[in-house]
């Protein structure tokens, strides 16, 4: 759910660098903002957005294999917004690629149409670690519209969000989970999958637990399109073949504050839903 609060892809220049002794990682960028999350004032002010993230390895140099891996960091975003770019469509597993969501916020709301907003910010801290073929991480990101101007008497306010999530995974096979340039990086097979060497790749079992936080002062409770917050609990098997080729299944529980329309039946009643199981298998290449 946390996804929808972070930035989408963008046109941009981007520059890292690591100090002491990759002790340090720090990355900043400045993009034209008018990327796939539509953060730019259009055509006619198009502001930049900035963006930077921190990491600190605060243990790297001490010789103890559960503390020199651990790292933390911090990150955020800011650009001055476009009340017509205001689109936040929040979703859980079971919601991708459709057009329900469990949090909506655009332009058009319940106290009628945005006619200005100030800025937008993302701001997120983090946490990693990982020995052998255990890894852990979290991570909270807050989401905040501010100055939202409707039309009429209503007065300015911010709209924010939040989300939180922890994640462990167990490489079952045996693999090592390693960091490079402040990151997590991707399992490497110890061996291929190649049955006739009986040889199947790696397996990797993951957990994660998930949380989100809408701003209920923008809801309109009697459309049941948007909740005040959502509870997920995932479990999944990724099964890599090789480095570049994954299959993942995963269930998803997601449990939800508020009842969410799904359809208005042909005698005129509306099904809802307040809870959501999802199923899903996905084949994943890299090139």
């Amino acid at each position: 759910m946390g996804y929808y609060l972070s930035p989408g892809r963008d046109v941009g220049i981007m520059g890292y660098t690591s100090l002491f002794k990759e002790r340090l990682y720090f990355s900043a960028g400045l993009f034209n903002g008018d990327g796939d999350d539509g953060s730019a004032r259009g055509n006619e002010h198009d502001e930049p957005e900035v963006a930077a993230r921190v990491v600190v390895v605060p243990f790297k140099m001490v010789n103890n294999r559960w503390l020199e891996s651990l790292h933390l960091g911090c990150s955020g975003t800011f650009v001055k917004a476009d009340n017509l770019n205001i689109d936040l469509r929040v979703k859980s597993s079971g919601m991708a690629g459709t057009s329900r969501n469990i949090y909506e916020l655009t332009h058009n709301t319940k106290f009628g149409v945005i006619e200005n907003v100030d800025d937008r910010i993302r701001t997120g801290i983090e946490a990693a670690w990982a020995s052998g073929p255990f890894a852990l991480q979290a991570e909270k990101r807050w989401f905040t519209y501010s100055g939202l101007d409707p039309a009429g008497s209503t007065p300015k306010s911010d709209a924010e969000f939040s989300n939180w999530y922890l994640s462990a995974a167990l490489a079952l096979t045996g693999e090592t989970h390693y960091f490079s340039n402040g990151l997590l990086k991707s399992i490497y097979p110890n061996s291929f999958f190649n049955p006739s060497e009986n040889t199947w790749g790696a397996f990797v079992l993951a957990l994660r637990m998930d949380h989100f936080s809408g701003d209920e002062d923008w809801i309109n409770p009697a459309s049941h399109v948007s909740v005040k917050e959502a509870d997920a609990f995932s479990i999944a098997m990724n099964w890599i073949m090789f480095p570049m080729c994954r299959i993942v299944a995963d269930y998803s529980f997601t449990d939800f504050s508020d009842k969410i329309k799904v359809r208005v039946l042909p005698d005129g009643s509306t099904d809802y839903i307040d809870k959501e199981n999802c199923l899903t298998l996905r084949l994943a290449m890299d090139f």
